[in-house]
């Protein structure tokens, strides 16, 4: 039977391969990725409370268009 403890004992055994590490360049754009990601989310969630709730539309506007220009000021820091 195999264990914890075992699989433990095992690895002590073994040599373990370095784990890798993104390079600079990659984790930034790792990072951007995944906030344009938030941002798109946020942004599909927003526009469609703006359409179904009409009375609601007016306060959500202002919201629509800040997430609009961040996801554009990523967008551009992804083409650079």
């Amino acid at each position: 039977m195999l264990d914890s403890h075992g699989i433990g004992l095992f690895a002590l055994c073994r040599p373990l391969p370095a784990y890798p590490l993104k390079s600079k360049a990659v984790e930034q754009l790792d990072q951007l990725l995944c906030v344009r990601k938030s941002l798109s989310a946020s942004l599909a969630s927003f526009e469609l409370q703006a359409r179904e709730l009409a009375h609601a539309a007016p306060a959500l506007e202002p919201v629509v268009a800040a997430l609009q220009a961040q996801k554009e000021a990523v967008d551009s820091s992804l083409q650079h």
